[in-house]
C-alpha cells in the first residue's frame, strides 16, 4: 500500500494528520526551484524505514 502526503513549501511541514507516526516508511522526494537554480535538480531521502537497515547518510 502506498500513500501520499502534501508538503507545504511555505511552512516546511506536511499535512498527513499523523500519518508520519503510523507509516512504516517515509521517502521524501522534492525538486529545487528551476528558475532559481537554472537547472533541474531532484532529490530524494529515506526519512524513516522501520525494520530495515538503510543507509543513513546523504549522498
Amino acid at each position: 500500500m502506498i500513500g501520499t502526503l502534501q508538503y507545504a513549501v511555505t511552512t516546511g511541514s506536511s499535512f498527513g494528520f499523523g500519518a508520519e507516526h503510523i507509516a512504516d516508511g517515509i521517502i521524501m522526494l522534492w525538486m529545487d526551484d528551476v528558475q532559481r537554480a537554472s537547472e533541474i535538480r531532484r532529490h530524494g531521502i529515506i526519512k524513516k524505514m522501520r525494520l530495515t537497515n538503510h543507509y543513513r547518510k546523504s549522498l
